[in-house]
């Protein structure tokens, strides 16, 4: 299931994705393009799944990239998030709120 709030998972408090963690991945990302990747999340369902989409939408180095994890779907929340990151960081203008 997508998550977007808190949620505890085998009695661990667990967080969807916080903006700074986004920024802090979208940077990451950046800093090791061409690298593989391996990504995974508490679960392992849609949270990894959304980072995964993100970077095969994103960057064209990963764009046939496939992810192992042959169940769940992406996190609409965290590539929504990390989308938003990414727009900001090289799209955004002081002309274009």
């Amino acid at each position: 299931d997508d998550v977007s709030e808190d949620f505890m998972y085998k009695g661990a408090l667990c967080k969807a994705l916080s903006d700074e963690q986004a920024k802090e991945l979208v940077a990451f990302i950046e800093n090791n393009i061409g690298k593989e990747f391996y990504i995974h999340c508490l679960a392992g369902i849609s949270r990894s799944r959304g980072v995964a989409k993100f970077i095969a939408d994103n960057y064209v180095e990963y764009k046939d990239s496939v992810c192992d994890n042959g169940y769940g779907r992406p996190n609409a929340s965290v590539v929504s998030k990390l989308n938003h990151v990414l727009w900001e960081k090289h799209f955004k203008t002081e002309n274009n709120v």
